[in-house]
């Protein structure tokens, strides 16, 4: 029996790649056995056929898989006997829950195991059989499968802040790339601007090779590796494609400056889940403009085929001058549409929006290429101020995924009337499961981590959380008065914390030296480091009891200081145990 369950869990397997896909089917699979125990229980004797099930599961299944289930099983009985749910009750979860499996399925674009099979064997006896193992065995399939793809680490790289740029080189289409190159040296162009061709007003030739560096392998593999297929499907858009020479002079008040400052392309950044972006494609040998991304930090002179993509509406960069200029600059703008395979008309939402607004700003842009009235001055102005807004958001917030989420758990917790505080919740934790991610997959995903955008989005959430906290002292003080000894543990323990970060540095307090990041460690002995090896957490501690410490903080809000406290243990046991993943995340 044990045999037939590895081969049985080996097939399932090949099913259940997404650790999105199998951290679903936990929950859905546990439901599932909570509905069936609560039909059960309506029966006689259900005690004892909840028994010899798991009495069979110790029989048939590796020993550790048995435990785990007969544990799950016997914490469902138990809440099923405490809610006591009607039949139709209980029929109803079940049908939800077999529902929610298939749509895990959709969501993830993975085949369900039952579909393979049944296709495969017809309505046969051997389809039947199958159908009755992996019906009998759904719970310890599932929890094999969370092995199988290692989902604790699939889940701590969730939180990882990762450099989203991608980065190729173009061999293959170089002939392309030359013939395109040749066209632009014939054409009389201006140095003190930039110069575009829009890829429909091109001519048919110049047209066909833009097209077929636009859908080159290799690029769309370097896409794959980012967001694998099945799951995600990459489209061009040439709407938004272009030919862009850049300008020699940097200096003078056009909209051209805009590429020589911080910024980001588009403006819909709070549209989760698919991406539109924009690949920088070197056609010609450039010494003299290098592309930065502050974020990661990165940067680099591309030339030659070298091609540089990132997300139009979320990723910051500018371009600087390095040296005097030999020639102009030719580069292709190509872009590409990112989205869950499954849902195309979300995808092409998003396509169309961004390419509206590409087009409108387009007109915007070329009207003050060369601004000559008060009106195209003022619109220039607009367009650096608009670029400047969003670029302090977006670099205040570290990376536009925590800029969303706090819109968007915003939101819901306005529109959604009950006493529960969903946005304090939603907010006030999220730096640790960054923390612990991160230190948990430094080793995996070191070259893939965005150092500066992680630093800046754990800033981010700890002053959220921060003035949650300060919010419910405030007024807890208001309520019963000044607690001076509350105080003073505040001071002393966020004094303790503080003197810790400044004693090493702010990189090395956000893992620089595990990163790779720091190259000369400085490590201290000295104070506060000689009292103990983790001052910045116990410091933190010890001012988060400061503040429970005050009688009306801790009778408005009595959770959230011991829930602070806890995830910095986990953190603290995670660092001094040095818990960290050794091997390499599995793509979804």
């Amino acid at each position: 029996m044990l045999l037939n369950f590895n081969s049985l869990s080996k097939e399932f397997n090949a099913y259940h790649l997404s650790h999105l896909n199998v951290l679903l089917h936990l929950f859905t699979t546990t439901s599932f056995y909570f509905s069936t125990i609560s039909l059960l229980l309506s029966v006689n004797n259900a005690i004892f056929i909840i028994q010899a099930y798991c009495i069979l599961l110790f029989l048939s299944i590796p020993t550790h898989l048995a435990v785990v289930s007969t544990t799950i099983i016997t914490i469902n009985s138990l809440l099923a006997s405490y809610f006591a749910l009607s039949n139709y009750q209980s029929i109803a979860i079940f049908i939800c829950s077999y529902i929610a499996q298939d749509l895990a399925h959709y969501i993830t674009n993975e085949e369900t195991y039952q579909s393979a099979y049944s296709k495969k064997y017809g309505y046969s006896l051997q389809m039947l059989s199958n159908l009755f193992l992996h019906t009998f065995y759904m719970l310890p399939l599932v929890i094999a499968s969370t092995v199988n793809v290692d989902l604790i680490q699939g889940l701590t790289s969730w939180f990882v802040v990762r450099d989203r740029i991608i980065k190729v080189k173009l061999k293959e289409e170089k002939a392309d790339l030359k013939v395109i190159e040749s066209w632009l040296d014939d054409q009389d162009l201006p140095k003190n601007i930039t110069s575009h061709w829009w890829f429909a007003s091109l001519p048919d030739h110049i047209r066909s090779a833009f097209d077929k560096v636009a859908h080159s392998p290799t690029i769309l593999k370097g896409f794959n590796a980012l967001f694998p297929a099945p799951e995600y499907s990459t489209i061009v858009l040439h709407d938004m494609n272009e030919i862009y020479v850049a300008t020699v002079d940097s200096t003078k008040a056009t909209s051209d400056n805009v590429f020589y400052s911080n910024h980001v392309d588009g403006p819909f950044l709070i549209y989760p889940c698919a991406s539109v972006y924009r690949a920088i494609v070197a056609v010609n040998t450039n010494k003299h403009i290098k592309t930065i991304f502050p974020a990661h930090p990165c940067e680099g002179v591309l030339t030659d085929g070298d091609v540089w993509a990132f997300d139009f509406n979320r990723e910051v960069h500018r371009i600087e001058t390095v040296c005097q200029a030999e020639n102009l600059r030719y580069n292709l703008k190509v872009h590409y549409l990112v989205y869950p395979t499954n849902l195309p008309f979300y995808g092409y939402v998003l396509g169309k929006l961004t390419s509206l607004y590409d087009y409108i700003a387009r007109l915007a842009f070329l009207q003050t290429l060369v601004p000559k009235t008060i009106f195209d001055r003022a619109l220039w102005s607009l367009i650096m101020l608009t670029t400047w807004t969003v670029f302090g958001l977006v670099r205040a917030a570290g990376n536009s995924g925590a800029f969303v989420f706090v819109i968007f758990t915003g939101l819901i917790s306005y529109c959604i009337p009950t006493e529960i505080p969903l946005f304090l919740i939603a907010t006030s934790f999220i730096h640790y499961l960054i923390y612990i991610g991160t230190y948990y997959n430094y080793e995996t995903l070191r070259n893939k981590i965005a150092f500066e955008g992680f630093k800046q989005t754990v800033m981010f959430y700890k002053f959220i959380a921060f003035c949650h906290i300060i919010s419910y002292y405030y007024a807890g003080m208001m309520k019963t008065g000044i607690d001076y000894i509350s105080i003073a543990m505040i001071v002393l323990g966020f004094g303790l914390s503080t003197s810790a970060a400044a004693a090493i540095g702010l990189d090395q307090t956000y893992f620089g030296v595990e990163l790779q990041k720091v190259q000369q460690p400085y490590f201290v002995t000295t104070f506060p480091y000689n009292l103990t090896k983790h001052p910045m957490i116990i410091g933190n501690i010890i001012g988060l009891v400061g503040f429970m410490k005050l009688d009306g903080f801790r009778e408005a809000i009595p959770w959230l200081v011991p829930a602070h406290v806890a995830f910095y243990m986990v953190h603290m046991i995670q660092e001094h145990f040095d818990v960290h993943s050794r091997t390499a995340v599995k793509q979804d």
